[in-house]
């Protein structure tokens, strides 16, 4: 690979229940955890707790993920997952500009099956 190999600096998994996150009715609404934009998809989604799901398991693994400590916020991240592309993150602010100066790049992986949401997150770097 051109410009070094990559080195994962951090891995973070994370599972939720679906009825779980169907019971929570503040996550279907815009507030500290999702952004309108992803209650947006979420409601737009033939199940949308299974999307709240996916979505809250994909920043647990995220912050998991992380190799040293922050202090960010849910909204500074927005998990997007278009159709027929895979799920991604877009950060916000000083997230954001955290990812870039340190040159991380975020791999994220969900799955869904059983009645539980799966997120698994990596984050690398070149060394």
């Amino acid at each position: 690979m051109a410009g070094g190999r990559r080195v994962i600096v951090g891995i973070g998994l994370d599972l939720q229940r679906i009825d779980g996150i169907e019971a929570a009715e503040a996550l279907r609404t815009p507030g500290p955890v999702f952004s309108d934009a992803e209650c947006r998809h979420a409601a737009s989604r033939r199940s949308p707790a299974s999307a709240l799901a996916c979505g809250f398991a994909a920043k647990e693994a995220f912050f998991k993920s992380l190799p040293e400590p922050t202090a960010y916020f849910w909204t500074d991240m927005e998990v997007l997952c278009d159709d027929g592309r895979e799920a991604r993150f877009r950060f916000h602010g000083d997230l954001a500009a955290l990812l870039a100066a340190k040159r991380w790049e975020v791999r994220l992986s969900l799955a869904q099956g059983g009645g539980y949401a799966s997120a698994f997150v990596a984050i690398s770097t070149r060394s």
